[in-house]
């Protein structure tokens, strides 16, 4: 099962948007989608919200959490086997996760410059790439 945990991109991108560019990306699998923090007009489409990244990290697994971070250590060929359950957990071009990260979480997608990706865009290249496309 993936799960996504991502902060809303509410200072470039209208949440309403931003879920529907969400949407795209659920013929991956992604059967859970938790957003960091409560937008009062999301509770109309029933999405998981939370007031805080902890809360939102407390209501899913440990095993296979994947912090796609600028910083991270890790590169995409060192991502959980695309057969196991894993937790993508993103923040936004303006807020970082890596404090609520373990060491060993804290990947990165190479590029050719460094730059903050928006959350879907991150999750999309690790998600193709994860599933060998």
């Amino acid at each position: 099962m993936i799960t996504i945990i991502s902060r809303w991109e509410k200072t470039q991108i209208p949440p309403e948007i931003e879920w529907l560019m969400w949407g795209q990306l659920k013929n991956f699998g992604i059967k859970r989608f938790i957003f960091v923090p409560i937008v009062e007009e999301m509770k109309r489409i029933n999405v998981e919200q939370y007031n805080t990244m902890e809360e939102a990290l407390s209501k899913v697994s440990t095993k296979n959490r994947v912090f796609l971070e600028p910083t991270g250590t890790k590169g995409m060929y060192d991502l959980p086997a695309a057969n196991e359950d894993v937790t993508f957990i993103l923040g936004s071009t303006s807020t970082s996760n890596v404090k609520y990260a373990k060491k060993d979480e804290l990947y990165r997608i190479n590029e050719p410059r460094m730059t903050d990706m928006h959350p879907t865009n991150a999750a999309a290249v690790a998600l193709a790439f994860w599933f060998g496309q």
